[in-house]
Parts: C-alpha cells; structure tokens; sequence
C-alpha cells in the first residue's frame, strides 16, 4: 500500500474524530446551559473511574467489588441522565454522537489491523486519482473469453493456438502479476496487437482489481501522457520549482498504465521523457512496487523503427511482451447486436403471422 495515500486517509480520519468532538462539545454547551444539573451528571460519571482506582489501590475494596459497585453508581447516573433530558424534552441519546464507523469508532484500525472502513477509504481514493470509472465495464467478471475465436489459424493469426487459448494464458499473466505486484523481479508488462483485441480492456481490468486492494495506479493514453509532462516542463520553466501532484504521480503510482503508445506527437523530447519514465519507475521498482504496462498497437520490432534505441531496448528487456490476437471485438459485439435484432424481429413477425 502507497504509505502517502495511507497517511491521506489518515488525516482524514483524524479529522473526522476532531469534529465529531467538536459537534458533542456544542450539544454539551447547548444542553448544560439549558440543563444544569447535566453538567454535574458528567462529571460524577468522570470521576467514577478515578474512584474506582483509588479504592482498588488503597485496599479497600478488591477489583472485582470495585468494579461492580462502579458499573452499578454509572448506571444510576445514566439513568438519571436520560430521564432530565426527557423532563426537557429531549431525546434521551442527545449528548450520543456515533462515529461514522461503528466497528473501529473511527480509528481505521481494530486490534492494530486495519477496518474495513479504511481500506474502502483507500480504495475510493485510489480510484479517483487513477482515471480509471470504479463503476465501468472493465473488470475480471465482465472478461468474455468467448469473444475470442477458438480457431486455430496461424495464417490468420501469426499464432499456433487459437486466440481463445491465447486469451486465456494472457489472463493468467496478468493475475500473477498482480500476485507478485510487490516482487521487484515480476516484470512489467507490454501488450501489444492489432486495435479492437481488447489490450486497453484487459490493463484497465488489471488496475481495477489492484485498486480494489488498496493499490495505486494511473491510466494515461500516450497523447496525455507527453501532454502533461510538456506542461508541466513549460510552467516549471516559467515560474521555477512548483509541485504538480499528476505529474509526480506518473513517477510514482505503483502501477502505471500508457495506453495507445505509438500514437502520441512525434518530438524530438519524447524519448528523453519515455526513457526518463521508465528509468525512474524501473529504479523505484527495487524498493517498492513502481511498475508499468504498455499498450500498443507497435510490434516489438516496430518499436525499434519509432522510437530510439535505448528506449525500444528498455521495453524489450524489462517487459513481458503479451501479443493480443484475434477478430475486432467491437465489430464482432456489432455483428452480434445485428444478429441478436435480426432475430427477435423474426421471431416477433413468426408470433404475428401465427
């Protein structure tokens, strides 16, 4: 888990406890102006607990008596409590705030382990700053393999097994990288392929299931990418040393996803600024998770043509190269949708003419 974003959600749990503070402190000078006798009610309940010590420590008493009598003094005193505010009209649980989150009272941790509350808290906010929809279609339970063809067709294909077979052992890839995402050996990862074979899918199936486990990550297209480092470049040049949380984020994030690779403006910085990327992210990698996937419509080979060498060694050496193979899913989705139309229109004339 990115140590930042803990300490993000744990100012804000901080915060919540401070002003569930404040609120009970406004209902007690609300009510004790009103209610006197309130007042010296809280503060005999108080001074329970000191008693308490006191008659274990002077022997008087032995610890469980002790106890006993104070559970039964706090609940007379309650019991007093709640009947004043009910003489004026109040609700007998005025003075009660409830914390946001009843299992952990809003300490995000239980016995040391963290609430489910707090892990949700980290999700939501990994999900915001990775550009990647919590409530969108992609995601391991929507992965169709059937879209792929069980063909096999190496002609067709560049393949000996079909893309249905091929699919799957991408998915196996993708699932032990996200076991081994803390493993600085675990390679990163390039897919690569023809448009419509679903590369963009899978890597934002990928991030959602890491983000669902309190990890970070950043999807980018190639084009926003260098956009925003430009940017960043030109107004730091402008107005000197400035802080650019998205820009420090790419450097950053424990996964980041470059989609459409090959598609950006060609300029003269753009290697400098991918080598760049990838050297500080590989370099981070040794010490906590920092990895990256690409997506492209470039073979390996073509890499070499399009951009500098360096750059196209670094991706060929320090990323699993996953080829997506297959129809164009959105066509085959379309047909299927015409199909589908097609025959619901028959089937409608059929019941019409019977």
């Amino acid at each position: 888990m990115d140590s930042r974003l803990a300490a993000k959600v744990k100012k804000k749990y901080d915060e919540m406890r401070a002003r569930r503070t404040a609120e009970k402190l406004l209902l007690e000078t609300e009510i004790y102006d009103a209610v006197p006798q309130l007042k010296e009610i809280e503060e005999k309940i108080q001074r329970c607990g000191i008693k308490y010590n006191r008659m274990v420590l002077s022997g008087d008493k032995d610890p469980e008596e002790a106890s006993s009598c104070l559970d039964a003094e706090i609940e007379r005193l309650k019991k007093k409590r709640s009947e004043l505010l009910t003489e004026k009209g109040y609700p007998s649980d005025y003075l009660k705030i409830e914390p946001y989150c009843p299992k952990c009272k809003d300490e995000g941790f239980i016995n040391g382990v963290q609430c489910e509350c707090f892990m949700g808290e980290i999700s939501k906010l990994s999900f915001e700053m990775s550009n990647i929809d919590p409530e969108g279609l992609e995601s391991w339970e929507n992965y169709s393999e059937d879209l792929y063809s069980d063909a096999v067709n190496e002609e067709k294909y560049g393949m000996k097994i079909s893309p249905r077979s091929n699919i799957k052992k991408i998915k196996e890839s993708c699932m032990r990288f996200i076991h081994n995402i803390d493993e600085p050996n675990e390679k990163n990862l390039m897919f690569y392929g023809h448009a419509g074979t679903g590369k963009t899918f899978t890597a934002k199936c990928v991030a959602k299931e890491l983000l669902k486990k309190g990890r970070t990550a950043l999807y980018m297209s190639a084009p926003d990418l260098f956009d925003t480092i430009g940017r960043y470049k030109a107004k730091a040049y402008k107005e000197g040393r400035f802080d650019d949380p998205l820009y420090s984020f790419i450097y950053n994030t424990e996964v980041l996803i470059i989609d459409d690779l090959g598609t950006e403006a060609s300029t003269p910085s753009r290697y400098a600024e991918l080598l760049n990327i990838l050297n500080s992210r590989d370099e981070r990698n040794r010490k906590t998770a920092c990895k990256t996937i690409i997506a492209t419509n470039l073979s390996p080979s073509k890499l070499f043509e399009y951009y500098d060498e360096r750059v196209a060694s670094r991706i060929i050496g320090n990323f699993d190269r996953l080829i997506f193979a297959g129809d164009d899913i959105r066509i085959t989705k379309a047909i299927d949708t015409v199909k589908s139309a097609e025959k619901r229109r028959s089937e409608h004339t059929g019941l019409n003419e019977s």
